[in-house]
């Protein structure tokens, strides 16, 4: 971690940060536009269908980013506390609910 003093060093270090997540959020947020856009080009069913599998993914999606960027933190505290052998009980708790929840929100094929 860079210790900063400026508030340039503070803001520059900021915006590194900031960057990437508000990269993704917009392309998050275009996948959604596109797809609005294309269903509703065949016709109100299919903008209807694409409107409620939107509203359904997007918390789901949001609340599981949370839950992995959330290991970031416990993997640097461990790292810098030299407690790496305490990875194995702590990742795969938080992996594990994480592929839980996708296998169970995943349709079934029959």
């Amino acid at each position: 971690m860079k210790q900063t003093h400026s508030l340039k060093q503070k803001a520059g270090q900021f915006l590194h940060i900031l960057f990437p997540i508000l990269i993704t959020q917009i392309a998050l947020s275009a996948i959604t536009f596109f797809d609005t856009n294309m269903s509703g080009k065949f016709g109100t069913n299919d903008l209807a269908g694409v409107a409620i599998g939107t509203s359904l993914w997007i918390p789901i999606q949001t609340g599981l980013s949370g839950i992995l960027m959330g290991i970031t933190p416990i993997v640097s505290h461990l790292l810098g506390s030299k407690k790496i052998r305490m990875w194995p009980t702590r990742l795969p708790r938080a992996c594990g609910f994480h592929c839980s929840f996708l296998f169970w929100c995943w349709p079934s094929a029959a």
